[in-house]
């Protein structure tokens, strides 16, 4: 069974996100702490979506979809005519990088690299998705 959510991109709609997310998960018996941290690692590859490929216009949007295959949960982020970013390649910097660097951001997507088993990203020619899956 799969579950889908249609959103648009602006950032105060990240709050659906979450409860789409943990209600989901939820249904499928995933135990409360795993759902939160797997809420997490799904709410940062969406707010980076809406910010950085869609600069937050409310008449973008994205699409969530979730689904158990097996004992993996997998969730897939879609969003359209919009350039994406390959989070599977993103190699993160380390904390001690970002603490040198001064630079602000860059530990959300070490941190879902770190919560999820796999990380995928694909480019097709009218839009991206992101995957993410976690053995539960």
């Amino acid at each position: 069974m799969e579950f889908r959510h249609k959103v648009s991109c602006s950032t105060s709609r990240l709050e659906e996100v979450r409860r789409f997310v943990l209600q989901t998960l939820n249904s499928l018996q995933i135990p409360e702490e795993t759902a939160h941290f797997l809420m997490l690692a799904v709410d940062e590859v969406c707010a980076n979506v809406m910010i950085h490929s869609h600069g937050c216009q409310e008449n973008d949007f994205i699409v969530l979809s979730i689904s158990k295959k097996g004992d993996a949960v997998v969730f897939e982020i879609e969003d359209f005519n919009a350039e994406g970013f390959d989070i599977a390649g993103y190699d993160a910097p380390s904390v001690k990088q970002i603490i040198n660097t001064g630079r602000k951001g860059g530990l959300g997507l070490k941190l879902v690299k770190e919560i999820m088993d796999g990380v995928e990203y694909e480019s097709l020619p009218s839009r991206n998705i992101y995957r993410l899956f976690k053995s539960v």
